[in-house]
Protein backbone atom coordinates (compact mmCIF):
# COMPACT_ATOMS: atom_id res chain seq x y z
CA UNK A 1 0.00 0.00 0.00
CA UNK A 2 2.83 2.40 0.88
CA UNK A 3 4.60 1.75 -2.44
CA UNK A 4 1.43 2.51 -4.38
CA UNK A 5 0.75 5.61 -2.26
CA UNK A 6 4.22 6.97 -3.06
CA UNK A 7 3.88 6.32 -6.81
CA UNK A 8 0.48 8.05 -6.92
CA UNK A 9 1.81 11.01 -4.91
CA UNK A 10 4.70 11.45 -7.37
CA UNK A 11 2.29 11.35 -10.29
CA UNK A 12 0.03 13.98 -8.70
CA UNK A 13 3.02 16.28 -8.22
CA UNK A 14 4.45 16.05 -11.73
CA UNK A 15 2.56 18.84 -13.43
CA UNK A 16 2.70 21.35 -10.57
CA UNK A 17 6.38 20.82 -9.82
CA UNK A 18 7.68 20.77 -13.39
CA UNK A 19 8.77 24.45 -13.14
CA UNK A 20 10.76 23.57 -10.01
CA UNK A 21 12.67 20.95 -11.99
CA UNK A 22 13.48 23.54 -14.68
CA UNK A 23 14.77 25.86 -11.92
CA UNK A 24 17.16 23.14 -10.64
CA UNK A 25 15.12 22.45 -7.52
CA UNK A 26 15.18 18.70 -6.97
CA UNK A 27 13.11 16.39 -4.83
CA UNK A 28 12.56 12.67 -4.40
CA UNK A 29 9.94 10.60 -2.59
CA UNK A 30 10.80 7.03 -1.69
CA UNK A 31 9.22 4.30 0.39
CA UNK A 32 11.50 3.31 3.26
CA UNK A 33 11.64 0.50 5.80
CA UNK A 34 9.69 2.53 8.35
CA UNK A 35 7.78 5.08 6.27
CA UNK A 36 8.44 7.48 3.42
CA UNK A 37 11.59 9.49 2.79
CA UNK A 38 11.45 12.99 1.30
CA UNK A 39 14.63 14.59 -0.04
CA UNK A 40 14.97 18.16 -1.30
CA UNK A 41 17.96 19.98 -2.75
CA UNK A 42 18.65 23.16 -4.68
CA UNK A 43 18.75 26.91 -4.13
CA UNK A 44 17.78 27.61 -0.54
CA UNK A 45 15.69 30.74 -1.30
CA UNK A 46 12.81 28.73 -2.81
CA UNK A 47 13.41 25.28 -1.35
CA UNK A 48 10.85 25.76 1.42
CA UNK A 49 8.16 26.37 -1.22
CA UNK A 50 8.97 23.03 -2.83
CA UNK A 51 8.66 21.32 0.56
CA UNK A 52 5.31 22.99 1.21
CA UNK A 53 3.96 21.94 -2.19
CA UNK A 54 4.75 18.29 -1.52
CA UNK A 55 3.32 18.37 2.01
CA UNK A 56 0.16 20.10 0.76
CA UNK A 57 -0.39 17.31 -1.73
CA UNK A 58 0.01 14.75 1.06
CA UNK A 59 -2.64 16.59 3.05
CA UNK A 60 -5.00 16.77 0.04
CA UNK A 61 -4.18 13.31 -1.34
CA UNK A 62 -7.64 11.87 -0.68
CA UNK A 63 -9.37 14.63 -2.66
CA UNK A 64 -6.84 14.61 -5.53
CA UNK A 65 -6.86 10.89 -6.30
CA UNK A 66 -9.13 9.84 -9.16
CA UNK A 67 -10.13 6.28 -10.14
CA UNK A 68 -8.39 6.59 -13.52
CA UNK A 69 -5.04 7.59 -11.96
CA UNK A 70 -5.39 4.82 -9.38
CA UNK A 71 -6.07 2.07 -11.93
CA UNK A 72 -3.23 3.16 -14.19
CA UNK A 73 -0.63 3.25 -11.41
CA UNK A 74 -1.94 0.08 -9.79
CA UNK A 75 -1.22 -1.75 -13.04
CA UNK A 76 2.24 -0.17 -13.27
CA UNK A 77 3.04 -1.15 -9.69
CA UNK A 78 1.85 -4.71 -10.20
CA UNK A 79 4.01 -4.97 -13.32
CA UNK A 80 7.01 -3.66 -11.34
CA UNK A 81 6.62 -6.39 -8.71
CA UNK A 82 6.16 -9.00 -11.40
CA UNK A 83 9.32 -7.91 -13.24
CA UNK A 84 11.25 -7.94 -9.94
CA UNK A 85 10.30 -11.58 -9.48
CA UNK A 86 11.67 -12.44 -12.94
CA UNK A 87 15.20 -11.29 -12.06
CA UNK A 88 17.11 -14.00 -10.15
CA UNK A 89 19.34 -11.53 -8.31
CA UNK A 90 16.41 -9.39 -7.11
CA UNK A 91 14.37 -12.42 -6.13
CA UNK A 92 17.34 -13.80 -4.20
CA UNK A 93 17.76 -10.55 -2.27
CA UNK A 94 14.06 -10.52 -1.43
CA UNK A 95 14.16 -14.12 -0.21
CA UNK A 96 17.17 -13.40 1.98
CA UNK A 97 15.32 -10.57 3.73
CA UNK A 98 12.23 -12.77 4.07
CA UNK A 99 14.31 -15.37 5.89
CA UNK A 100 16.35 -12.95 8.00
CA UNK A 101 13.85 -10.34 9.17
CA UNK A 102 10.98 -10.93 11.55
CA UNK A 103 8.46 -9.29 9.21
CA UNK A 104 9.15 -8.80 5.52
CA UNK A 105 6.83 -8.83 2.54
CA UNK A 106 8.63 -9.92 -0.60
CA UNK A 107 7.73 -9.04 -4.19
CA UNK A 108 5.53 -12.14 -4.53
CA UNK A 109 3.50 -11.04 -1.50
CA UNK A 110 3.26 -7.47 -2.78
CA UNK A 111 2.25 -8.60 -6.25
CA UNK A 112 -0.56 -10.63 -4.72
CA UNK A 113 -1.70 -7.84 -2.40
CA UNK A 114 -1.67 -5.19 -5.15
CA UNK A 115 -4.33 -7.00 -7.14
CA UNK A 116 -6.72 -6.69 -4.19
CA UNK A 117 -6.21 -2.99 -3.45
CA UNK A 118 -9.09 -0.62 -4.24
CA UNK A 119 -9.15 3.15 -4.61
CA UNK A 120 -11.10 3.50 -1.35
CA UNK A 121 -8.43 1.50 0.48
CA UNK A 122 -5.67 3.81 -0.78
CA UNK A 123 -7.65 6.90 0.24
CA UNK A 124 -8.22 5.47 3.71
CA UNK A 125 -4.52 4.61 3.99
CA UNK A 126 -3.49 8.15 2.97
CA UNK A 127 -5.86 9.67 5.53
CA UNK A 128 -4.69 7.50 8.42
CA UNK A 129 -1.01 7.66 7.42
CA UNK A 130 -0.69 11.37 8.21
CA UNK A 131 -2.79 11.35 11.39
CA UNK A 132 0.12 10.25 13.61
CA UNK A 133 3.71 10.75 12.54
CA UNK A 134 7.22 10.54 13.91
CA UNK A 135 9.33 12.89 11.81
CA UNK A 136 13.12 12.84 11.58
CA UNK A 137 14.75 15.70 9.70
CA UNK A 138 18.23 16.64 8.55
CA UNK A 139 18.92 20.10 7.13
CA UNK A 140 22.39 20.97 5.83
CA UNK A 141 23.67 23.80 3.68
CA UNK A 142 23.10 27.52 3.38
CA UNK A 143 20.19 27.76 5.82
CA UNK A 144 19.90 29.04 9.37
CA UNK A 145 18.90 26.99 12.41
CA UNK A 146 15.65 28.92 12.80
CA UNK A 147 14.73 28.44 9.16
CA UNK A 148 15.24 24.70 9.55
CA UNK A 149 13.06 24.59 12.68
CA UNK A 150 10.33 26.65 10.99
CA UNK A 151 10.30 24.31 7.98
CA UNK A 152 9.81 21.28 10.23
CA UNK A 153 7.05 23.01 12.20
CA UNK A 154 5.35 23.91 8.95
CA UNK A 155 5.10 20.22 8.05
CA UNK A 156 3.22 19.48 11.27
CA UNK A 157 0.95 22.52 10.80
CA UNK A 158 -0.03 21.58 7.24
CA UNK A 159 -0.65 17.90 7.97
CA UNK A 160 -2.24 18.61 11.37
CA UNK A 161 -0.65 15.40 12.59
CA UNK A 162 -0.30 14.14 16.14
CA UNK A 163 2.78 12.39 17.58
CA UNK A 164 3.14 8.71 16.83
CA UNK A 165 2.55 6.63 19.94
CA UNK A 166 5.72 4.86 21.18
CA UNK A 167 4.18 1.40 20.80
CA UNK A 168 3.34 2.16 17.16
CA UNK A 169 6.87 3.03 16.08
CA UNK A 170 8.05 0.29 13.66
CA UNK A 171 10.87 -1.85 14.99
CA UNK A 172 12.90 -3.92 12.53
CA UNK A 173 14.21 -7.09 14.12
CA UNK A 174 16.37 -9.86 12.73
CA UNK A 175 16.15 -13.62 13.17
CA UNK A 176 19.20 -15.52 14.39
CA UNK A 177 20.13 -18.22 11.90
CA UNK A 178 20.58 -21.56 13.72
CA UNK A 179 24.09 -22.99 13.90
CA UNK A 180 25.07 -24.91 10.80
CA UNK A 181 24.19 -24.68 7.11
CA UNK A 182 20.76 -23.87 5.70
CA UNK A 183 19.74 -23.64 2.07
CA UNK A 184 16.72 -22.04 0.41
CA UNK A 185 16.55 -22.98 -3.27
CA UNK A 186 13.71 -21.85 -5.53
CA UNK A 187 13.00 -22.03 -9.23
CA UNK A 188 13.24 -18.86 -11.28
CA UNK A 189 9.89 -17.50 -12.44
CA UNK A 190 11.30 -16.95 -15.93
CA UNK A 191 11.43 -20.36 -17.65
CA UNK A 192 13.28 -18.78 -20.59
CA UNK A 193 16.14 -17.41 -18.46
CA UNK A 194 19.15 -19.71 -17.89
CA UNK A 195 20.70 -17.38 -15.31
CA UNK A 196 20.92 -18.43 -11.68
CA UNK A 197 21.90 -16.49 -8.58
CA UNK A 198 23.56 -17.92 -5.47
CA UNK A 199 24.21 -15.90 -2.31
CA UNK A 200 25.93 -17.50 0.65
CA UNK A 201 25.29 -15.36 3.72
CA UNK A 202 27.24 -15.82 6.97
CA UNK A 203 25.67 -14.26 10.05
CA UNK A 204 27.76 -13.14 13.01
CA UNK A 205 25.69 -11.20 15.56
CA UNK A 206 25.13 -7.68 16.94
CA UNK A 207 27.49 -5.28 15.24
CA UNK A 208 30.35 -3.37 16.88
CA UNK A 209 32.96 -1.00 15.47
CA UNK A 210 35.70 -3.61 15.84
CA UNK A 211 33.78 -6.50 14.31
CA UNK A 212 32.72 -4.27 11.41
CA UNK A 213 36.34 -3.26 10.76
CA UNK A 214 37.47 -6.90 10.86
CA UNK A 215 34.90 -7.84 8.23
CA UNK A 216 35.82 -4.78 6.14
CA UNK A 217 39.43 -5.97 6.07
CA UNK A 218 38.34 -9.55 5.42
CA UNK A 219 36.26 -8.52 2.41
CA UNK A 220 39.21 -6.69 0.86
CA UNK A 221 41.44 -9.72 1.44
CA UNK A 222 38.77 -11.93 -0.16
CA UNK A 223 38.17 -9.69 -3.17
CA UNK A 224 40.89 -11.08 -5.43
CA UNK A 225 40.49 -14.78 -4.44
CA UNK A 226 36.73 -14.55 -4.91
CA UNK A 227 37.12 -13.23 -8.46
CA UNK A 228 40.09 -15.45 -9.33
CA UNK A 229 38.70 -18.75 -8.02
CA UNK A 230 34.98 -18.45 -8.69
CA UNK A 231 35.04 -16.60 -12.00
CA UNK A 232 38.42 -17.17 -13.64
CA UNK A 233 39.32 -20.71 -12.51
CA UNK A 234 36.01 -22.32 -11.65
CA UNK A 235 34.13 -20.21 -14.23
CA UNK A 236 31.03 -20.37 -12.07
CA UNK A 237 29.58 -17.02 -13.02
CA UNK A 238 29.81 -13.75 -14.88
CA UNK A 239 29.25 -11.67 -11.74
CA UNK A 240 30.98 -12.46 -8.45
CA UNK A 241 31.18 -10.26 -5.36
CA UNK A 242 31.66 -10.38 -1.60
CA UNK A 243 29.97 -7.82 0.64
CA UNK A 244 29.69 -6.70 4.25
CA UNK A 245 26.08 -7.02 5.46
CA UNK A 246 24.70 -4.80 8.21
CA UNK A 247 21.12 -6.04 8.50
CA UNK A 248 19.46 -3.63 10.93
CA UNK A 249 22.35 -3.86 13.39
CA UNK A 250 23.24 -7.54 12.83
CA UNK A 251 26.62 -8.11 11.18
CA UNK A 252 27.39 -10.66 8.49
CA UNK A 253 28.95 -11.02 5.08
CA UNK A 254 27.91 -12.63 1.83
CA UNK A 255 29.40 -14.03 -1.35
CA UNK A 256 27.19 -13.78 -4.44
CA UNK A 257 27.58 -15.54 -7.78
CA UNK A 258 25.38 -14.96 -10.82
CA UNK A 259 25.86 -17.89 -13.16
CA UNK A 260 24.35 -20.22 -15.71
CA UNK A 261 21.92 -22.88 -14.54
CA UNK A 262 23.58 -26.12 -13.50
CA UNK A 263 26.62 -24.27 -12.08
CA UNK A 264 25.32 -23.37 -8.64
CA UNK A 265 27.95 -25.35 -6.72
CA UNK A 266 30.01 -23.28 -4.34
CA UNK A 267 33.76 -23.77 -3.94
CA UNK A 268 36.11 -22.77 -1.16
CA UNK A 269 37.41 -19.28 -1.84
CA UNK A 270 39.00 -18.14 1.39
CA UNK A 271 42.69 -18.99 1.47
CA UNK A 272 45.14 -18.67 4.33
CA UNK A 273 45.81 -14.98 4.67
CA UNK A 274 49.39 -13.78 4.48
CA UNK A 275 50.77 -11.19 6.87
CA UNK A 276 52.26 -9.06 4.11
CA UNK A 277 48.84 -8.63 2.49
CA UNK A 278 47.30 -7.14 5.61
CA UNK A 279 49.37 -3.93 5.69
CA UNK A 280 48.60 -3.16 2.06
CA UNK A 281 44.89 -3.81 2.55
CA UNK A 282 44.86 -1.88 5.83
CA UNK A 283 46.45 1.14 4.15
CA UNK A 284 43.97 1.03 1.25
CA UNK A 285 40.98 0.78 3.58
CA UNK A 286 42.16 3.69 5.74
CA UNK A 287 42.70 5.87 2.66
CA UNK A 288 39.23 4.97 1.43
CA UNK A 289 37.63 6.00 4.71
CA UNK A 290 39.62 9.22 4.88
CA UNK A 291 38.61 10.48 1.44
CA UNK A 292 37.26 14.02 1.53
CA UNK A 293 33.70 14.67 0.43
CA UNK A 294 33.56 16.25 -3.02
CA UNK A 295 29.86 17.12 -2.90
CA UNK A 296 27.60 18.18 -0.06
CA UNK A 297 25.25 15.31 -0.84
CA UNK A 298 27.95 12.81 0.17
CA UNK A 299 28.16 14.25 3.69
CA UNK A 300 24.38 14.58 3.88
CA UNK A 301 23.90 10.96 2.85
CA UNK A 302 26.37 9.75 5.49
CA UNK A 303 24.75 11.84 8.23
CA UNK A 304 21.26 10.76 7.21
CA UNK A 305 22.26 7.10 7.43
CA UNK A 306 23.30 7.70 11.04
CA UNK A 307 19.97 9.37 11.82
CA UNK A 308 17.75 6.84 10.06
CA UNK A 309 19.56 3.87 11.63
CA UNK A 310 19.40 5.42 15.10
CA UNK A 311 23.15 4.95 15.68
CA UNK A 312 24.01 8.70 15.60
CA UNK A 313 27.74 7.96 15.26
CA UNK A 314 28.63 11.05 13.26
CA UNK A 315 32.33 10.36 13.89
CA UNK A 316 32.00 6.78 12.67
CA UNK A 317 34.78 7.02 10.07
CA UNK A 318 37.27 8.40 12.59
CA UNK A 319 36.44 5.58 15.01
CA UNK A 320 36.78 2.98 12.29
CA UNK A 321 40.17 4.28 11.13
CA UNK A 322 41.44 4.21 14.71
CA UNK A 323 40.20 0.64 15.14
CA UNK A 324 41.58 -0.62 11.81
CA UNK A 325 45.09 0.46 12.79
CA UNK A 326 45.04 -1.89 15.80
CA UNK A 327 43.61 -5.03 14.18
CA UNK A 328 46.09 -7.89 13.85
CA UNK A 329 46.07 -10.86 11.50
CA UNK A 330 45.34 -13.42 14.27
CA UNK A 331 42.09 -11.56 15.04
CA UNK A 332 41.01 -11.76 11.38
CA UNK A 333 41.91 -15.45 11.18
CA UNK A 334 40.00 -16.22 14.37
CA UNK A 335 36.88 -14.37 13.20
CA UNK A 336 37.06 -16.15 9.86
CA UNK A 337 37.55 -19.58 11.40
CA UNK A 338 34.61 -19.06 13.76
CA UNK A 339 32.18 -18.23 10.97
CA UNK A 340 32.95 -20.37 7.92
CA UNK A 341 32.55 -24.02 6.98
CA UNK A 342 36.25 -24.81 6.67
CA UNK A 343 37.03 -23.33 10.12
CA UNK A 344 36.14 -24.52 13.61
CA UNK A 345 32.44 -23.73 12.98
CA UNK A 346 31.93 -22.36 16.51
CA UNK A 347 29.67 -19.62 15.11
CA UNK A 348 28.85 -20.98 11.65
CA UNK A 349 25.43 -19.59 10.78
CA UNK A 350 25.25 -19.97 7.02
CA UNK A 351 22.24 -19.26 4.82
CA UNK A 352 22.52 -20.10 1.12
CA UNK A 353 19.83 -18.48 -1.04
CA UNK A 354 19.70 -19.93 -4.55
CA UNK A 355 17.49 -19.00 -7.48
CA UNK A 356 17.94 -21.59 -10.21
CA UNK A 357 17.50 -20.77 -13.88
CA UNK A 358 16.25 -23.05 -16.65
CA UNK A 359 19.16 -25.28 -17.61
CA UNK A 360 17.77 -25.89 -21.09
CA UNK A 361 16.32 -22.43 -21.74
CA UNK A 362 18.52 -21.92 -24.78
CA UNK A 363 17.33 -25.15 -26.39
CA UNK A 364 13.93 -26.40 -25.30
CA UNK A 365 11.69 -24.06 -23.27
CA UNK A 366 10.95 -25.48 -19.84
CA UNK A 367 7.34 -26.35 -19.17
CA UNK A 368 5.47 -27.09 -16.00
CA UNK A 369 5.18 -30.76 -17.02
CA UNK A 370 8.96 -31.29 -17.00
CA UNK A 371 10.20 -33.42 -14.12
CA UNK A 372 12.75 -32.18 -11.56
CA UNK A 373 16.16 -33.87 -11.39
CA UNK A 374 16.50 -37.15 -9.53
CA UNK A 375 16.97 -36.91 -5.75
CA UNK A 376 15.22 -33.52 -5.73
CA UNK A 377 11.82 -32.39 -4.59
CA UNK A 378 9.72 -29.45 -5.67
CA UNK A 379 7.55 -27.92 -2.98
CA UNK A 380 4.72 -25.43 -3.26
CA UNK A 381 4.62 -22.18 -1.32
CA UNK A 382 4.47 -21.70 2.42
CA UNK A 383 1.09 -22.79 3.78
CA UNK A 384 1.08 -20.18 6.52
CA UNK A 385 0.95 -17.29 4.07
CA UNK A 386 -0.56 -19.02 1.06
CA UNK A 387 -3.30 -16.41 0.49
CA UNK A 388 -0.71 -13.67 -0.01
CA UNK A 389 2.01 -15.68 -1.74
CA UNK A 390 0.06 -17.12 -4.62
CA UNK A 391 -2.11 -14.96 -6.79
CA UNK A 392 -3.50 -14.37 -10.23
CA UNK A 393 -3.34 -11.00 -11.96
CA UNK A 394 -3.64 -9.76 -15.50
CA UNK A 395 -0.72 -8.39 -17.52
CA UNK A 396 -1.17 -7.54 -21.18
CA UNK A 397 -4.43 -9.47 -21.25
CA UNK A 398 -2.85 -12.65 -19.84
CA UNK A 399 -3.51 -14.16 -16.44
CA UNK A 400 -0.26 -14.36 -14.46
CA UNK A 401 0.19 -16.57 -11.42
CA UNK A 402 3.13 -16.19 -9.05
CA UNK A 403 3.98 -18.90 -6.55
CA UNK A 404 7.43 -19.79 -5.29
CA UNK A 405 8.57 -23.32 -6.05
CA UNK A 406 11.04 -24.56 -3.47
CA UNK A 407 13.52 -27.19 -4.64
CA UNK A 408 15.17 -29.45 -2.08
CA UNK A 409 17.69 -32.22 -2.56
CA UNK A 410 16.71 -35.60 -1.26
CA UNK A 411 18.77 -38.34 0.34
CA UNK A 412 18.98 -41.90 -0.99
CA UNK A 413 15.75 -42.79 0.84
CA UNK A 414 13.85 -40.03 -0.92
CA UNK A 415 13.55 -37.79 2.17
CA UNK A 416 14.33 -34.07 1.98
CA UNK A 417 17.69 -33.18 3.49
CA UNK A 418 17.19 -31.36 6.78
CA UNK A 419 19.17 -28.25 5.91
CA UNK A 420 16.90 -27.41 2.95
CA UNK A 421 14.18 -24.82 3.58
CA UNK A 422 10.83 -25.55 1.93
CA UNK A 423 8.64 -23.20 4.00
CA UNK A 424 9.83 -19.75 5.03
CA UNK A 425 7.46 -19.27 7.96
CA UNK A 426 8.07 -22.79 9.21
CA UNK A 427 11.82 -22.16 9.18
CA UNK A 428 11.46 -18.88 11.11
CA UNK A 429 9.00 -20.29 13.63
CA UNK A 430 10.71 -20.66 17.01
CA UNK A 431 13.97 -18.95 16.01
CA UNK A 432 15.58 -16.50 18.40
CA UNK A 433 14.85 -12.88 17.45
CA UNK A 434 17.65 -10.43 18.13
CA UNK A 435 16.65 -7.40 20.22
CA UNK A 436 16.86 -3.98 18.58
CA UNK A 437 20.57 -3.55 17.89
CA UNK A 438 22.61 -0.39 17.80
CA UNK A 439 26.28 -0.30 16.94
CA UNK A 440 28.57 -0.09 19.97
CA UNK A 441 32.22 1.04 20.10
Amino acid sequence: MLDLYVEILKQLLKEELYPADIADLCFSIMPGDKGIILKFSGYNQKLHLLLEAVINHMAEFENSLTPSIFEALKEVQGRYYYNSCLKPKRLGQDLRFSLLTHVHWNAVDKHAATSRITVSMVKAFARHFVEHLYIKSLVQGNISEQQAIDACKNIVDILKCSPLLPNKYPQLRVMQIPLGEHCCRVKSFNSQDPNSSVTNYYQSGPISIKSLCIVDLLMLLMEEPVFDVLRTKEQLGYHVCSSVRDTFGILGFSVTVNCQAGKHRFSKILKNMKEKELEEVRSSLIKLKQLSDIHLKEEVSRNWNEISSGDYLFDRLEREVSCIKDIKMPEIRKWYNDHVLCGNKSNLRKLSVQVTGAADAGETPQTQEQQPPSHSRVHGHSKTRQPLQKCSSIHNGLTVELSLQFVAEGDTDGHTKKHFITDIEDFKNGLFIYPISRIWP
